[in-house]
Formats: C-alpha cells, structure tokens, sequence
C-alpha cells in the first residue's frame, strides 16, 4: 500500500495519484510537515484509512479481559485451596505465577511494540505486528534496564520533594476528603493545591522520560543517547511538542466525564502518537536537509 505523503491516506500499489486528494504518489521530495496542525492532520487521515495502527491497543484489551477471566477463575475456586495437596491449588498457584509472569513480559514490551507499530504506519510500511513483537522481544532487556532505572530515580526524586514540601493534609478540611460529598475528580481538583509543587516539578520530569522511552523504541537505542536524542528534540520543538501534550491532557481528562469516554481517548491517543513520530521524522528529515545545504554551500 501507499501512502499519500500529503493527506496521508492508503492508495493501492497500482494508484499513481491519491484517490482522496488526487496528489501524485510519486513524489520523490516529500513536502515537510513541520506544523504541529499539519502532523494531526495527517494523524487523523492515517488512523481513519489504517485501523491497523489500533490493533495493538485491542490486543492489550483482549489480554486483560482473559487476566479478568482468570481472576474470576481463581475467586470462584479459591475454596480450593483449603486442600494444598490437591491438584486444583497447583493448577491455580500455576495460573497466578504465568499470569503475573507474563503480565511483566508483556508490559515490558508494550512500548516498542505499539511505538514500531505506530513508526512503521507514518513511514507507510506494512503493519506486520509479529514483526513488530519481534522487535519489541529483542528491546526487553533495554527497557527492563530502563524501567528499573526510571523507577529508582522517580522514587529519590519525588521522596525529595515531598521531603521539601511536605503535604499539610491536616489543613485539608474533612469534606473536602469525603467522595459522598463530592464526584472523586472533584475530590482531587480540590486536593490539588496542596500538591502543587510535586506536580510542577514532576509532571514534565515525567513527560521527558516517556518522550526518552518512546525515542529509544524509535531508533533502538540505550536510555542515555535515548535522553541526549529527547534533549535536542525537546529544544528544538518545544512549542509543537507542548500542544500535543497539553492537547493530549485536555481531551483524556474531557472524555474521562463522558460515557464510553475512555474508547475514544485511547483512539484519541493513537492518532496523538502518530502526530507526534510524524513530527519527529519531519523534524529528522529538516535537520538533514539543513546539513546537506550547509555541507553543499562548504564545497
């Protein structure tokens, strides 16, 4: 399939202009998207003419309703267990370890393997998700190693501000605790001031660190050129990079009021990541040109 580099829908192999916006297929200088509106356009026409960028997150659905049947499993047979000789507390024991077991595989893995989905759909490849899976298998060791690394730095940095700004819940008036009173996002909009100062500081500590996880899916590279590729990244597109994320933040906690808000703020997501590896590749490709201009102007 094609990929008009313009609207960004899927043509046939055989179509040598877009059947949608009748743009030749053949451009070898494909028009930069720099804009951030021009990358969530593109976004949107890709994730509309290739519902495979969603199958992952239905794989990951699936995956937890079978978790959710197995729990029920366990719940319903847990009298079981008042026999531990009995061949029944093996078979559940068996079930909680692979469940847990696989559950840590598998969330280990989870970003590379919707991040290579995502890359390989703006780049206009095929979508091959067990190509995508080994990909992702061949990243579980990084990401493990990078996890374990987030996870004790999350810990000393936000120990470290809470040591700095201790939460006076104290001074938080009992009704303002209470969810019979209020909605719990109400609740928590209340709470917030008290908190403030861990988000300030936290929430873009946060937003770098995703944006280093995806980068290290992206090019397949360790968390430290992952971080040093984030940097340059981040510094040169901060303000498209900024309305993503503050988009982002609006819809999920809009859609979270409404009914059935979740499914489309998890579609709403997809199509956020598209937006954003279709800005990093533009990004990538205006650093090349640059250096091809400047390198030919030396000669």
């Amino acid at each position: 399939m094609k990929v008009c580099s313009d609207c960004g829908k899927e043509n046939s192999d055989a179509n040598q202009y877009c059947v949608y916006c009748g743009k030749p297929l053949e451009n070898k200088e494909k028009p930069l998207r720099n804009d951030i509106k021009e990358n969530l356009i593109f976004a949107f026409n890709l994730a509309a003419s290739n519902l495979k960028v969603f199958y992952p997150s239905l794989i990951v659905v699936g995956f937890y309703i079978l978790i959710v049947i197995a729990a029920i499993f366990i719940g319903l047979s847990v009298s079981w267990l008042s026999e531990p000789t009995s061949s029944a507390s093996w078979i559940i024991f068996l079930i909680i370890v692979t469940s847990l077991i696989s559950g840590f595989y598998l969330g280990t893995i989870a970003l590379p393997f919707f991040q290579h989905v995502y890359k390989t759909a703006v780049l206009g490849e095929e979508i091959r998700l067990r190509e995508s899976f080994r990909y992702a298998r061949s990243m579980f060791l990084p990401f493990l190693g990078a996890y374990i690394v987030g996870m004790i730095l999350f810990s000393v940095i936000s120990g470290s501000l809470l040591f700095a700004f201790p939460p006076d819940f104290e001074s938080i008036p009992d009704e303002l605790l209470s969810t019979d009173e209020y909605p719990d996002l109400l609740t928590t909009l209340r709470i917030m001031p008290w908190a403030i100062p861990w988000f300030i500081f936290m929430i873009p500590i946060l937003t770098f660190a995703y944006l280093a996880f995806e980068m290290m899916a992206w090019e397949k590279v360790s968390i430290i050129k992952a971080l040093k590729l984030s940097y340059l990244f981040f510094r040169m597109r901060f303000r498209g990079l900024l309305v993503l994320v503050i988009l982002n933040w609006i819809t999920s906690i809009g859609l979270s009021l409404v009914p059935f808000g979740v499914i489309l703020g998890g579609a709403l997501g997809v199509v956020f990541n598209l937006a954003l590896i279709d800005h990093y590749l533009n990004y990538q490709k205006s650093i090349e040109n640059n250096f091809t201009s400047e390198t030919g102007n030396e000669l």
